[in-house]
């Protein structure tokens, strides 16, 4: 048989014993039901499970959880259409700006353009198609990163009004599609 040792009502040790011989430092503990065990709340007549955070708290665990899985799952879709090294951001952007002052200028000078003259014949053989195919990575991006914007905007409202753990799922499913 199973006893349990209360301290402020609640079950801090539990011991097993033979009930033909229980100590007598143990002869007031209470027997324990099956299923019963430490952290359980004993009034002397009741036993009660114990209390786990409210769920308004697990509720907002399970809420930053989903927003840390919204966060990586947007960063790995957005890795997979990007370059990832410090500054290749600013290098991009200054390509997409260079390619655009050569397309719209009357006679352009290579030199006047260190992006693209750093590149010609590596990526296009010459400036006006390097200038194009900048411009059509940046709109391509551009598409993409409406997409995953939007993605991450409606699924992280979705799970701001969430209720329940229910809900938070179903956001988080829309990262799967």
């Amino acid at each position: 048989m199973n006893l349990a040792q209360i301290e402020s009502g609640i079950v801090a040790n539990v011991i097993q014993v033979d009930p033909t011989a229980v100590p007598n430092w143990a002869a007031d503990w209470p027997e324990l039901p099956d299923g019963v065990g430490i952290g359980w709340a004993w009034d002397g007549a009741v036993w009660a499970p114990p209390r786990g955070p409210a769920s308004e708290q697990l509720l907002a665990d399970a809420k930053a959880k989903a927003w840390q899985k919204l966060s990586e799952a947007i960063c790995g879709a957005r890795l997979a259409l990007i370059t990832d090294l410090p500054g290749q951001e600013m290098i991009y952007l200054a390509k997409e700006a260079e390619a655009r002052a050569w397309i719209t200028a009357e006679a352009p000078v290579l030199a006047d353009y260190p992006l693209l003259a750093a590149e010609v014949g590596i990526t296009a053989p010459d400036a006006d198609a390097l200038a194009q195919i900048w411009l059509n990575l940046s709109s391509n991006w551009r598409t993409a990163a409406a997409q995953l914007e939007a993605r991450r905007m409606t699924v992280s409202a979705e799970i701001e009004a969430a209720g329940t753990l229910a809900d938070i799922a179903a956001a988080l499913s829309a990262l799967n599609g």
